[in-house]
């Protein structure tokens, strides 16, 4: 797909997709103009996808391994987001805000939220207790780490 085109996420695009376990949407430019700003690229060459969604999207499976998104347009996650089968979760770059508050995920080990600017919260650990890997560099309006991150025990 052309880096210019709009994309449109609608629940009926993916409603076959009922074992999805990969979702990997990627806006390359976005990631390099951020995150590697040495790369030089003209302003005309700059085109990001426009993605958009339907109002009562729903992510296509319940049984979602690795959500890989750089640029996710939205400040949240939609409510109905299952995600306890989550193992990965990249949204480098997006505009979360905020990701769940109590859920408990005991497949999660890698979250990488790096530069997603408006990132303000993140969950408590022990909502995540395998969690192997947390990327959050960038996140310049992270208000404060939970405090229980501090008694965190490496392997």
């Amino acid at each position: 797909m052309s880096t210019s085109e709009q994309l449109q996420f609608t629940t009926k695009a993916f409603k076959m997709m009922n074992k999805l376990r990969l979702l990997k949407v990627h806006q390359d430019a976005n990631y390099n103009s951020v995150v590697k700003p040495w790369i030089l690229v003209e302003p005309s060459e700059v085109h990001l996808s426009q993605v958009h969604f339907c109002r009562d999207f729903e992510f296509p499976s319940h049984e979602l391994r690795y959500l890989h998104w750089d640029g996710y347009p939205l400040e949240s996650l939609p409510s109905n987001f299952y995600a306890k089968n989550l193992v990965e979760l990249n949204m480098r770059c997006s505009n979360i805000k905020q990701l769940w508050k109590t859920e408990l995920l005991e497949n999660l080990k890698v979250i990488n939220l790096s530069y997603s600017e408006h990132l303000n919260k993140i969950p408590n650990p022990s909502s995540v207790p395998n969690l192997e890997i947390l990327t959050l560099e960038g996140c310049i309006n992270l208000e404060s780490l939970p405090r229980s991150i501090y008694k965190v025990e490496t392997p």
